[in-house]
């Protein structure tokens, strides 16, 4: 073994010590510039196979949602299906990062993500509800619907109050006359 294994090997050794056994096996190639070749397409190597020949990468999609994931309900998260939530509180929150920090409002939902509410869905809820005190332990619903923004049509995120319909006054009557 030449040292340059033996230090591999040392290395792999030290590793699992610390961290464990991989889950999966490992597979030690050969480094691979842009200069060299494109990578094989063979991506399971047989037992005979070199394993110092260049692997091609698997890919693993990704949207942008799970590279940059938000604390916050956005369009996209209602886009294939409207949901209902209850409302828990709304509370003022520094929303936005150094000099785009602002104060806004916050609606926070049982189960859900909460919501940065614009002038828009605030007074949807506001004129449903009255005042924010009031909006805990009510339903709403949350869908996507296209809007405008600095002049671009865009998804936005919409809320709907779930106003209970009042019950009837006095007693109905089925009774037919004739």
């Amino acid at each position: 073994m030449n040292a340059h294994a033996a230090a591999i090997e040392a290395f792999i050794s030290e590793t699992t010590r610390c961290f464990g056994a991989p889950p999966a096996s490992v597979v030690l190639r050969k480094a691979h510039t842009f200069e060299e070749e494109a990578p094989s397409t063979n991506a399971n190597p047989t037992p005979n196979s070199n394993l110092n020949e260049p692997q091609p990468e698997r890919k693993i999609p990704m949207r942008s949602s799970d590279a940059f994931p938000s604390k916050y309900l956005k369009s996209a998260d209602v886009k294939a299906k409207a949901i209902v939530a209850v409302i828990s509180n709304v509370e003022l929150e520094a929303v936005g990062q150094g000099q785009d920090q602002k104060e806004k409002p916050v609606l926070h939902l049982e189960g859900q993500k909460p919501i940065v509410l614009n002038r828009t869905n605030f007074e949807a809820i506001e004129n449903a509800f009255g005042d924010t005190d009031e909006w805990a332990g009510r339903k709403v619903k949350i869908y996507c619907a296209p809007t405008r923004f600095q002049g671009k049509a865009v998804d936005g995120i919409r809320i709907d109050p779930i106003v209970p319909k009042p019950a009837l006054k006095g007693e109905l009557n089925d009774e037919i006359a004739f």
